[in-house]
């Protein structure tokens, strides 16, 4: 029949194994962009600056100066970015906290930008189905 709306096993499974190997290769890059910024983020000098307000907030002193004491450290950061690498606190060792910093990074920049082609993937098959 050839105005059957149902498209044929092969061509399903082709568009599987696609899916898959992009994945695949998405997951791939990802690992290497991670591995290769491990030992990058251990050389900036940045990394501790970024990561002091966290240590500073798990063991309960201030981030902001007040009028009795000065600031102790300078970031143009918002509030809320400490609280974003408290994981990377509770690691034991320098290099693990790095490690688990850098991977939460990625993290927050890569998971909205998920969720955001996810959105768009899922409003352009619904107005390709014509619903």
């Amino acid at each position: 029949m050839p105005d059957d709306p149902t498209p044929s096993p092969q061509v399903t499974l082709w568009q599987t194994a696609a899916r898959w190997v992009i994945a695949a290769l998405a997951a791939g890059v990802l690992g290497i962009a991670i591995w290769a910024s491990i030992p990058r983020n251990l050389d900036l000098p940045w990394t501790s600056i970024r990561l002091a307000p966290a240590f500073a907030l798990a063991k309960r002193l201030p981030l902001y100066s007040t009028p009795e004491q000065p600031p102790w450290v300078m970031v143009g950061y918002g509030p809320l970015y400490p609280v974003g690498y408290l994981p990377a606190v509770l690691a034991e060792h320098p290099i693990s906290a790095v490690t688990v910093a850098t991977l939460l990074v990625h993290l927050y920049v890569l998971a909205p930008a998920a969720l955001l082609c996810s959105a768009f993937t899922r409003r352009l098959k619904r107005d390709n189905s014509g619903q």
